[in-house]
């Protein structure tokens, strides 16, 4: 499959707990298989392995989207080896009346930002795209404004959250293996999280931490 390579690595673009990256890639013939890297899990904050199911799920709809724009339809299946455990098998096949996804030119846009919110609400005109946006009948995109009483409990909540997470031990270590706090860091592990994601300069691990 003269195209895997590409689709690998746009699918390596996926969101994932601490940019933690935790998939592997086979390539057969004209599949690919992705299967769950447990080395690479978060047993602290995702003791049951949900987010890094989620992040190979995510992993393969950017496979499907990078497909499209190579000129490939695709069916994919959830599938479970001798371990018991299971991994995601795409198959692909040349066509020439695929229709190419409009999200192809966003997988390497897609960012988390971790700095500081600058207080600026969201354009109308920009929640009313996201709005146009929403096409299919299974997914609904709820909105909530600043002072609204829906806004105020969930900012409560998600304070209470990261309070009780940043007062976790356990958590504050796992995090911190996981932040990239120099280049140098950045350029030989190329996963976790970049000390730009984070707001910060790039500094000596010892004075990041």
């Amino acid at each position: 499959m003269k195209n895997a390579k590409e689709l690998i690595y746009y699918a390596a673009k996926a969101p994932s707990g601490h940019n933690s990256q935790p998939w592997k890639f086979k390539i057969k013939e004209n599949t690919i298989e992705i299967h769950p890297d447990f080395n690479c899990a978060l047993p602290i904050v995702d003791p049951d392995h949900r987010e890094l199911f989620i992040s190979l799920g995510c992993a393969t709809q950017n496979i499907g989207i990078a497909a499209s724009h190579f000129g490939y339809e695709y069916h994919w299946e959830i599938k479970q080896n001798l371990q018991g455990n299971y991994y995601i098998i795409t198959t692909f096949n040349e066509s020439k009346t695929i229709i190419k996804e409009s999200l192809f030119k966003f997988i390497e846009k897609r960012q988390t930002n971790r700095s500081v919110y600058n207080g600026k609400s969201v354009d109308n005109e920009v929640i009313t795209q996201l709005q146009t946006m929403v096409d299919k009948g299974n997914i609904s995109i709820y909105y909530f404004q600043n002072g609204e009483p829906y806004f105020q409990t969930i900012k409560d909540a998600i304070r209470k959250g990261n309070e009780t997470q940043m007062n976790d031990a356990k958590f504050k270590k796992e995090l911190l293996n996981w932040i990239r706090f120099n280049k140098k860091e950045v350029n030989t592990l190329q996963n976790g999280l970049t000390y730009k994601v984070m707001g910060s300069p790039p500094t000596p691990r010892f004075i990041g931490k």
